[in-house]
C-alpha cells in the first residue's frame, strides 16, 4: 500500500498535467483563429503597417473590412478601416457585427 503522501502527490501531478493539456489545446485553438482574425492589439499597432488576414463585407452597407478579435470577449468582428488623407491606416476602424467573410 502506498503512503498517503505519495497518493496526494500523484493526484496533484495528474491535476497539473490535465491543466497543461487544456491550456495547450486552447493555445492551439487561439493560433488557428489568429490565422484569420488577429487580435485587436495586433491590428491596431500603429508602429507597423496594417496587417490584416481575413477580409469581410459588412452586410448592412456592403462596406469592405477585415476581421479581428475584440479584447476581453474574443468575439470576431468585421472592422471597417479609416484611412488618413495620405492613404495610411488611421487609428480607428468602425466595428460591424453583421458581415459575410470573403473567400480567397
Amino acid at each position: 500500500m502506498l503512503p498517503r503522501g505519495s497518493i496526494l502527490c500523484a493526484l496533484a501531478l495528474v491535476a497539473t498535467l490535465a491543466g497543461v493539456a487544456s491550456a495547450t489545446e486552447q493555445n492551439a485553438f487561439d493560433r488557428a483563429i489568429g490565422k484569420y482574425a488577429p487580435t485587436f492589439e495586433e491590428v491596431f499597432d500603429l508602429d507597423r503597417p496594417l496587417r490584416t488576414k481575413g477580409l469581410c463585407v459588412c452586410t448592412p452597407g456592403l462596406e469592405p473590412g477585415f476581421l479581428f478579435r475584440e479584447t476581453g470577449t474574443g468575439r470576431i468582428v468585421c472592422g471597417i478601416p479609416v484611412f488618413n488623407a495620405d492613404g495610411s491606416f488611421g487609428d480607428a476602424a468602425f466595428p460591424c457585427f453583421e458581415y459575410q467573410i470573403l473567400a480567397r
